[in-house]
């Protein structure tokens, strides 16, 4: 290995083993800046990922079944978290090269991580899929779906992770390929190092391909529930074009005006009474348009049908047929409860009631749904984002032997340094996010710090 590629750092020989190991030992700067980032990272995120599971549990609105995901991506912050301890004690040369205990938990910790958000955000884009084109599904149904994709995803990830770990871990102290920068010193590679090893290549292939799966399968989850919910739209979808009428033609009128349609309201029938509005055509039949009648005369289907012809036409398929009846008094109804017989006016007057209040408290509960579920697959949305924009960097710069061979090695430790960084903001910027900027975390957080500590509070 020549050294003119080692720019950066300090050059040290040691003697281990009765083998002499040509050594390269991070800045002090590096190390004071790594301590401090990773210090008020792990602050931060512990306690931002605890309060945030505990007004999700404690919180009847917020314990549903999507936000069981949101706790899975807590756990994970806490676990990346306690990553930030290892590297802290690592940074500082607690152990030697011959001890990667501290290496393997790293690299378990972050694979683990890694994966884990990958399958979590792919679970939530299933789960909200087929919740849409499935809304009747009952609350121990959903629960169960998203029982069983956290186990699966928990298994897996854990599966990937160990063998991961298995096969990185034994040659992470190299300076060329090593993953975890959070070491006080590395040892520099010699030209037998940058040899690819098959099982390395073909590991790394097995998780580039779950990636691959996991990330296609949440992108085409999202875009199906924004078709869905109109969140992606053409601009001109509610535009209205003119007509369109060729330079050639007069904007005179071009027919005769005997056939123009004339509209003659009330026409008066042989008996005096009032007919239906007509729209009248020399060569064509009357077509009736509306009919006028008092108000007093308009029964309550009529009304209904006007206001919501679909829904009326619906009900009255599905409305079973009067039958006969012995009372011959149910115009004068005087019972508390209707009885389908019941032909009054009372009666039809508290039965359209009935059916206007049903449908506006269905449309209610189905636009609050959609609304929530369009706010949530939002904030999923960003969430991914922010995460793809954090940890693609890391991911493509840690395939085995890809920037082995750069012009100064030194360098690539202080840009895996910098990814790392940026990869361990994921601890607490979502559970941040979600405690200020979501207004009913928020809402609930308050009302739980309220009822523990009332004397601070000031509850009434």
């Amino acid at each position: 290995m020549d050294s003119e590629n080692i720019t950066e750092g300090n050059i040290l020989m040691e003697e281990t083993n009765s083998t002499k190991l040509l050594e390269w030992k991070i800045s002090n700067e590096a190390q004071i800046i790594s301590a401090v980032y990773l210090s008020a990272g792990l602050f931060i995120g512990l306690i931002t990922n605890t309060l945030l599971i505990l007004v999700i549990c404690l919180s009847p609105t917020l314990r549903t079944p999507p936000n069981y995901h949101l706790v899975n991506i807590s756990f994970n912050n806490l676990l990346l978290s306690i990553c930030m301890i290892f590297s802290t004690l690592s940074v500082f040369g607690v152990q030697d090269h011959d001890d990667n205990f501290f290496v393997a938990i790293q690299l378990f910790i972050t694979q683990h991580c890694t994966t884990q958000y990958f399958a979590t955000f792919a679970s939530i884009g299933i789960y909200r899929n087929i919740t849409l084109s499935k809304p009747t599904l009952s609350l121990r149904i959903r629960k169960r779906i998203v029982r069983r994709s956290i186990s699966i995803s928990w298994f897996l990830t854990c599966l990937l992770s160990l063998i991961f770990t298995i096969t990185f871990m034994d040659k992470d102290s190299l300076l060329c390929i090593t993953l975890t920068p959070f070491q006080k010193s590395f040892v520099i590679c010699e030209e037998s190092d940058y040899l690819p090893e098959p099982g390395k290549i073909c590991m790394a292939v097995i998780i580039c391909f779950f990636y691959v799966v996991a990330l296609i399968s949440t992108l085409s989850s999202y875009y199906t529930i924004s078709k869905e919910l109109n969140i992606i739209k053409p601009k001109t979808s509610n535009k209205i074009l003119p007509i369109s009428r060729a330079m050639s033609l007069s904007s005179e009128d071009t027919c005769d005006p005997q056939n123009h349609y004339q509209i003659e309201p009330n026409i008066p029938s042989q008996n005096g009474s009032l007919q239906v509005y007509t729209i009248q055509c020399a060569d064509s039949e009357e077509t009736v348009v509306h009919y006028q009648k008092n108000e007093n005369m308009v029964t309550f289907e009529e009304v209904f049908a006007l206001q919501n012809p679909i829904l009326a036409h619906s009900m009255a398929n599905s409305k079973r047929p009067l039958q006969a009846t012995l009372s011959n008094a149910s115009t004068q109804s005087r019972t508390s409860r209707i009885d389908f017989t019941d032909i009054s006016p009372n009666a039809d007057l508290q039965r359209f009631q009935m059916m206007k209040n049903n449908s506006a408290l269905r449309n209610q509960t189905l636009r609050r749904d959609r609304i929530s579920v369009r706010s949530a697959t939002k904030n999923s949305f960003i969430m991914f984002t922010g995460y793809l924009l954090s940890s693609l960097p890391l991911i493509i710069c840690s395939v085995p032997y890809a920037t082995a061979r750069s012009e100064s090695i030194a360098t690539r430790v202080y840009i895996f340094l910098f990814l790392k960084f940026l990869f361990y903001a994921n601890a607490f910027v979502s559970s941040t996010w979600y405690l200020f900027f979501s207004k009913r975390v928020r809402k609930c957080l308050f009302k739980l710090l309220e009822g523990s500590f009332p004397c601070i509070f000031g509850r009434r």
